[in-house]
């Protein structure tokens, strides 16, 4: 087993609380599978725990998670002992509301395929890729460009602004999806499209 204590960033270290006392909220409404507690255990692993979870008092000894409830389940599957921990001091209600506004407000941002593109460009030949590899950022980026919504059509649009995106892909695998992507847009909107 391993000790959490290394894993957590100094400035954390006055908040430990054994793991053995947080349990991961049974009620949180957002569901952790598999892929997104091997995300969690690997980002973890890469950085460690760098701010806490919070935490509701169920009793002397135990703590139910309010928010966090995915790097509990992490640490507990890492062998962590112990784990970073804000106490909340509001009622029930709002801890339940809390922890549907904290997850809410995730889903409600979009990447910026423009400083994505340039983030992971300048991170390419770091290691630290590798772990966004792992997370499957590239499909991010090509859900930035292509757009994760319903399909738009864009005949309807009686003033459409024109975008210019710079696209620098250094993964041929990668390259080829977005520019069969492209080809795809090209082909459907024909006239809209131009390439420099």
């Amino acid at each position: 087993m391993s000790s959490a204590s290394s894993n957590i960033h100094t400035s954390l270290q006055g908040l430990l609380k054994p793991l053995s006392q947080v349990i991961a909220d049974p009620r949180n409404a957002r569901r952790h599978d598999k892929k997104s507690i091997d995300g969690i255990k690997l980002s973890m692993l890469q950085y460690g725990q760098v701010f806490p979870i919070l935490v509701n008092r169920t009793s002397a000894y135990t703590f139910t998670c309010v928010a966090g409830s995915g790097r509990v389940t992490a640490a507990k599957e890492l062998g962590w002992e112990d784990i970073a921990c804000v106490e909340w001091d509001g009622t029930l209600e709002q801890a339940k509301a809390f922890a549907i506004v904290d997850n809410k407000t995730a889903e409600l941002s979009s990447w910026d395929s423009d400083a994505l593109g340039e983030a992971l460009s300048d991170l390419i030949d770091t290691e630290e890729f590798a772990t966004l590899e792992a997370l499957g950022i590239q499909g991010d980026l090509v859900n930035a460009f292509d757009g994760d919504g319903p399909e738009k059509d864009w005949c309807e649009d009686s003033s459409p602004s024109p975008a210019v995106h710079r696209v620098i892909i250094h993964d041929p695998d990668l390259a080829l999806e977005v520019m069969t992507l492209v080809a795809a847009s090209i082909e459907k909107y024909g006239d809209m499209v131009e390439i420099k």
